[in-house]
């Protein structure tokens, strides 16, 4: 007997199965390799076979003096195999595994258990799609059944490595957090991957920093109509990129960053397809789950020729993985992960009813490892929580589709604030040679006669019909961002300021709902109901009556789609969440109208918030109405 198969058949016969070295037996990978070896004559060992097993006896080197073979006094075999060896793994394009060998029954029935191996009846050889998951899966079929690995592989494994491992993630803005950074790196290591990071976690700024850092310009993103002004606001902070937003009017597509939602990609194709993009985003990437659906067949068509493809969802897709299929075609790994008939197989339990084909979920836990370790990055803000402030906000712009109706209030509102202006400043001229207590005496007269109650109270209902407008035109965006984030599964309190929207949107999402208008009971028990109930995702709420007194740590997320006029209420509106018990971070989303009165109250009220957060006694409190008021008269017309 050799004393190479000797050893072999030594280390096999103390072999525990252990993962790692442990000074009895083979590790579990290297017992894998060895039990094979042990069962085959030494006449049949291949010279690779022979090179490997050389090799990974050096690791043993213990294990086989304790059992009376010295490791110096074997045979040495060359390190490097002949090239005539008929087993041979080599790289086609960085995509593809090619592995190459003489028929043996044996090693046919190897390979197919590979993820996505294919035969190539003219080429005769196999081919593997490349991931991190399959490249481990490679070594491990290399290992064992004795194939030489092309030293472009690891010449390929290394550049990617070394590339994930550079530091220079550029933004401008400057400010990540390490797991973003991480986030960024595995973009850059993977270019096509799945960024599921759960909501309030930063995907849009991981992705952008992830382009700026490769210069992977020009850059497409497609996302709901409702992100398209957060995309642009976030594109303006974090990048140098030049960027246009397409929305009929403004139809730009020689800029940096290309902005469109999923409603219009069929109308701008051909726009498009002849950009020559080199990286897509596609954010809430759950709206291609569907592969009949015009936008998910658009969008399988831009990506053709494109290498960069980042998708962003905060959606637990594993869930419902027949979803995944359209997306995983559009990313271009499906065919890594078996194709879309032995993935619906595997993941997605089918079953015949005897009318049709139903889907539900099976090994959901092989299809998480299989994606996590090649091309999704997933983490929760548990994971995360140390690198996290306790509140974190975010500011959303839409744009109001009632816009040319609301910059006429608007219009009128400011025309009648100069008018009453002039009347101001017509009085204190008719009272500056009085002395300054007939002054002090005609002023309380003036404000206490009913004609400047009547005047101020038209103040407040002419803003208050601005704001109504707001909501108005909001109100599509509004339900459309509530029905993305209700798809991640997380719990959602939204605040609005007048009774009708709040009603009108529990309606909408069959929700509980708090007013001014709810009995104390019931007012307890949706409370309850949202606390305890996991199929309760949503309670509405206006921030005069649910924005004190009321625990809702059931949720880490608070939306406001109207604003107060105090920054107090919005405080007191975030803390409902962020209370004794809650131990996640809390985010606070605010939906904002571009163009309107809202910019400008949100802009006071965190003005005010800075003044009310260095009083120490926090009883001081300041409302924003007067100096909004007063920034009106100042506006052009």
């Amino acid at each position: 007997m050799d004393n190479l198969e000797k050893a072999i058949k030594l280390l096999v016969e103390q072999c525990d199965g252990a993962r790692s070295q442990d000074n009895v037996g083979f590790n579990k990978l290297d017992a894998a390799f060895g039990h094979y070896l042990a069962k085959l004559p030494y006449s049949q060992w291949t010279d690779a076979q022979k090179k490997v097993a050389y090799n990974m006896l050096k690791k043993y080197a213990v294990q086989l003096k304790g059992l009376g073979i010295d490791f110096i006094e074997l045979p040495v075999v060359p390190l490097i195999v002949s090239s005539t060896s008929n087993r041979t793994i080599s790289l086609l394009d960085n995509k593809y595994f090619i592995i190459r060998f003489n028929y043996r029954p044996e090693l046919v029935n190897a390979v197919k258990q590979l993820p996505g191996r294919k035969w190539h009846r003219t080429k005769k050889y196999w081919t593997v799609p490349w991931s991190n998951f399959n490249y481990n899966k490679i070594k491990e079929f290399a290992h064992i059944n004795g194939f030489i690995i092309d030293k472009t592989v690891y010449e390929y494994i290394e550049e990617i490595e070394t590339e994930s491992k550079k530091e220079d993630i550029i933004v401008l803005d400057g400010r990540l957090y390490e797991f973003q950074k991480k986030g960024v790196r595995f973009a850059l290591k993977t270019r096509r991957c799945f960024l599921a990071d759960r909501m309030g976690l930063g995907k849009t700024v991981q992705a952008l920093a992830t382009i700026e850092s490769g210069e992977f310009y020009p850059a497409l993103v497609v996302c709901p109509a409702s992100l398209k002004l957060n995309w642009e606001r976030e594109a303006s902070k974090w990048t140098t990129a030049s960027i246009s937003v397409i929305n009929g009017k403004s139809n730009d597509f020689n800029k940096d960053i290309v902005i469109i939602n999923y409603d219009i990609l069929k109308k701008y194709n051909t726009e498009i397809e002849s950009r020559k993009f080199k990286a897509v985003m596609f954010d809430e990437s759950h709206y291609l789950k569907s592969p009949d659906a015009i936008r998910t067949r658009i969008a399988k068509s831009i990506v053709k020729n494109i290498d960069v493809r980042l998708m962003l969802t905060g959606t637990p897709i594993l869930n419902r993985p027949k979803e995944l299929i359209a997306q995983l075609d559009i990313l271009g790994r499906l065919e890594e992960m078996g194709g879309a008939w032995s993935f619906l197989n595997r993941f997605c339990n089918p079953t015949f009813n005897g009318f049709g084909w139903v889907y539900g979920a099976s090994n959901l836990k092989e299809l998480h490892d299989r994606m996590t370790s090649s091309f999704m990055l997933v983490r929760t803000k548990e994971e995360v929580l140390k690198e996290l402030p306790a509140k974190t906000k975010t500011v959303l712009p839409v744009t109001l589709s009632n816009l040319n109706e609301y910059k006429q209030a608007e219009k009128d509102l400011i025309s009648w604030l100069k008018k009453k202006s002039i009347e101001d400043k017509g009085f204190l001229n008719s009272i500056e040679n009085l002395s300054k207590k007939e002054q002090e005496e005609q002023k309380h007269i003036r404000a206490s006669s009913e004609t400047y109650k009547v005047q101020r109270a038209e103040s407040l209902v002419r803003i208050e019909k601005l704001k109504q407008l707001t909501v108005e035109g909001k109100m599509s965006s509004i339900v459309e961002w509530v029905e993305n984030f209700l798809e991640s599964g997380e719990k959602l309190v939204l605040f609005g300021w007048h009774k009708d929207p709040v009603n009108q949107l529990a309606k909408k999402f069959n929700t509980v709902c708090i007013t001014g208008e709810t009995s104390l009971n019931k007012r307890q028990e949706y409370i309850d109901k949202f606390q305890t109930d996991d199929s309760c995702k949503l309670i509405v709420m206006n921030m005069q009556s649910g924005g004190l007194g009321i625990t809702l740590t059931a949720s880490s997320n608070v939306a406001f789609f109207e604003l107060g006029w105090t920054p107090a209420l919005h405080n007191q509106a975030e803390d409902r969440c962020h209370r004794i018990g809650q131990h996640d971070v809390v985010n606070a989303y605010y939906l904002v109208g571009r163009d309107s009165i809202d910019e400008e109250i949100l802009e006071l009220i965190e003005k005010k918030r800075e003044i009310v957060d260095t009083i120490v006694d926090g009883k001081v409190e300041f409302s924003v109405l007067k100096e909004l008021l007063e920034k009106l008269k100042q506006r052009e017309i």
